[in-house]
């Protein structure tokens, strides 16, 4: 990072009322190529490289009780998130703003992991996703798989014996 980057980085992190080491661990992370930084419409962006997700994973997994809650919980606030981000994408999409189009062809991976974390781990709250999402969904996802989804989402909230 350079001194503007690191100046940015932390006007970020203290808007969202991050620890003040979280900058310099974030900037480590970049410098060892765990972390990408991302250039997207909106602003900068940081990925996970997947190999490091999958090792928190594992990780997580082999902490016994503690881990398994801290990732559940950690599931269902990203689909939470996912589901709010969504709306208001489609919000905008509703009234012909096309950069919600480009955030969300930003955020597809994200979105796209919401959807099978709220299919495996929540589905009460698939139908409530695909809902919120559903004018960028129509417009970025093929009709089999939404259709598929749709489904899902709504056998999910069907009452028992239904």
């Amino acid at each position: 990072f350079d001194h503007a980057d690191d100046a940015e980085l932390a006007a970020l992190l203290e808007s969202v009322d991050a620890p003040p080491m979280l900058a310099e661990v974030l900037s480590q992370l970049v410098e060892y190529s765990m972390v990408e930084v991302v250039l997207a419409p909106a602003g900068r962006r940081y990925r996970l490289h997947e190999l490091v997700r999958l090792y928190g994973t594992g990780q997580l997994r082999a902490s016994g009780p503690a881990g398994a809650a801290a990732q559940r919980a950690w599931r269902r606030r990203l689909v939470r998130h996912c589901t709010e981000w969504l709306r208001a994408q489609s919000e905008l999409f509703r009234y012909e703003d096309l950069s919600a189009l480009q955030s969300f062809d930003v955020e597809r991976h994200n979105v796209e992991h919401a959807i099978s974390l709220a299919e495996a781990e929540a589905p009460a709250v698939l139908a409530r996703l695909l809902s919120a999402g559903r004018m960028l969904l129509r417009h970025r996802m093929d009709h089999g798989s939404r259709r598929a989804l749709l489904r899902q989402g709504l056998a999910s909230n069907a009452p028992p014996g239904a």
